[in-house]
This record gives structure tokens, C-alpha cells and sequence, in this order.
């Protein structure tokens, strides 16, 4: 292959394409490789600087110069090229919660402490960190965590492991999260979440079938309202329909 020249690079009509597709079997020159980083940054194309950078098989300053600050991009590099900690990048991953706690997962392999602040911004995050890389309760996080039902009914389930009675107001606004919550906390019936749970399909059918274990007639009226789920109680409550009469 020829040697690229830059007017056929600026004639292409996607001229980091056209660059890349060189560099796949060929060394660039410094000012080609130069127009090229050039051209990502411009374009923002950074996925195409990491790229480059693992086709290359080595560092370029310049490339981390225009990644390090970046969180998504910053992470990216440390995973895919650098394998290791990159203290540079630090303070700018750490104020993204995803990737600060993405980062202490798969980089650190461990607490983080001086990104915990920011981390605790996203639910998702808070709850993953707390059962991922504490793999315990995270006291100072619960109040981030209790403004959520889901992440409030997987917390107790999965790290605490018992009632918090506390919560449990929070957890009955979400009607699945509260069966959930019955059947795998409190492991029977939650009679004062009853009538939040009946008034979603769904959930009033899996606590009719794993924790009541026999007809809800309360909770009929909303069952019904879905023909699979309708069909699949009347299966199962087959014999008490055929002894109590057959509600349609």
C-alpha cells in the first residue's frame, strides 16, 4: 500500500475512517498519526483514539491528554489500555457516579473512599456499591437508598436480611416491591400491604400463588384484568373454583 497522503486523506469522505483502515496494517507517519488525533478530537470520535491507541500497541500523551478529563472515555482507557489505576484521571471520574463506581469495581477492586460522595448521587449506584465492594451496609447511603422502593426492597433483601421497619412504608408504595418484600423478608402474608398489592395484577397474582397460596377473592377484581394471568389462577385454584363456583 501506498504511503497516505494528506489530500487523499481530506478528499475521503470519512477521512478517520480512511486513517484507521491504514493504521490496521500500517505504521503511521508522526503527521498523519498527528491529523489523525486531530480529526477524533474535532469530531469527538474518541472511542476511535482508543482504538487507535490498542491497533498502535503503544501510549500516546496526546491522546491522553484529551481523554483523562473526560469520565466515560477516561474509564474506557484505564480498562482497555492501561490496566491499572490512572491517578491523572482520578478526580474526574470520580464525579461521574457511574463510572466512580465502575471504576473502584474494576479498577480499584475496593472501597474508594473520596469518590463515595459522588457515587451516592445515583441510586443504582449507591445500591451496588453498598452490596458489590462494601458487601455490607452502607449506613451513611440509606437515606439515598430509602428514596427509592426497588433499590429500598433489594437492599433489605439482599444486605440486610431481615425487617427494617423503617422502610417498610417506603417499599409498599412500589405493590410488586411489597410481595417481594412478604415473600422473601417477612416470608407470609404482610396483611397491612394487602390492599396496595391486590391493585396490580401482577403482584396481587404471585401473592395469591407463593404466599396466600389459595384464592384472594379481594384481589380478584384486578387479577382478571389480565387474561394470562387470569387463566394461570383459575389453573391453579382450579378446585377451589370448581367448590366455590366459577368467578368470571
Amino acid at each position: 500500500m501506498k504511503p497516505l497522503k494528506i489530500s487523499k486523506i481530506l478528499e475521503s469522505k470519512d477521512p478517520i475512517m480512511h486513517i484507521y483502515r491504514y493504521a490496521k496494517r500500517h505504521t503511521l507517519s508522526k503527521n498523519i498519526e498527528t491529523i489523525f488525533i486531530n480529526l477524533c478530537e474535532k469530531n469527538k470520535n474518541y472511542n476511535m483514539l482508543i482504538r487507535y491507541t490498542l491497533r498502535a500497541c503503544k501510549r500516546i500523551k496526546r491522546i491522553e491528554d484529551i481523554l483523562y478529563n473526560k469520565p466515560h472515555w477516561a474509564y474506557l482507557y484505564v480498562i482497555d489500555v492501561k490496566k491499572r489505576r490512572w491517578k491523572k484521571a482520578e478526580p474526574y471520574i470520580m464525579k461521574d457516579s457511574q463510572y466512580a463506581y465502575l471504576y473502584a469495581k474494576n479498577v480499584i477492586r475496593g472501597r474508594w473512599k473520596k469518590a463515595e460522595p459522588y457515587i451516592m448521587k445515583a441510586t443504582w449506584c449507591t445500591y451496588d456499591y453498598a452490596r458489590y465492594i462494601i458487601k455490607n451496609r452502607w449506613p451513611e447511603a440509606e437515606p439515598i437508598i430509602m428514596k427509592d422502593p426497588y433499590y429500598t426492597c433489594v437492599y433489605t433483601n439482599n444486605i440486610i436480611g431481615e425487617r427494617w421497619l423503617e422502610v417498610e412504608p417506603i417499599i409498599m408504595k412500589d405493590p410488586y416491591c411489597a410481595y417481594v418484600y412478604a415473600r422473601n423478608i417477612i416470608k407470609g402474608r404482610w396483611l397491612e400491604a394487602e390492599t396496595i398489592i391486590m391493585k396490580d395484577m401482577n403482584a396481587a397474582y404471585h401473592y395469591a400463588k407463593n404466599i396466600i397460596k389459595s384464592r384472594w377473592l379481594e384481589a380478584e377484581p384486578y387479577i382478571i384484568k389480565d387474561k394470562n394471568h387470569w387463566n394461570e389462577y383459575k389453573k391453579i385454584f382450579k378446585n377451589e373454583f370448581l367448590n366455590g363456583g366459577n368467578n368470571e
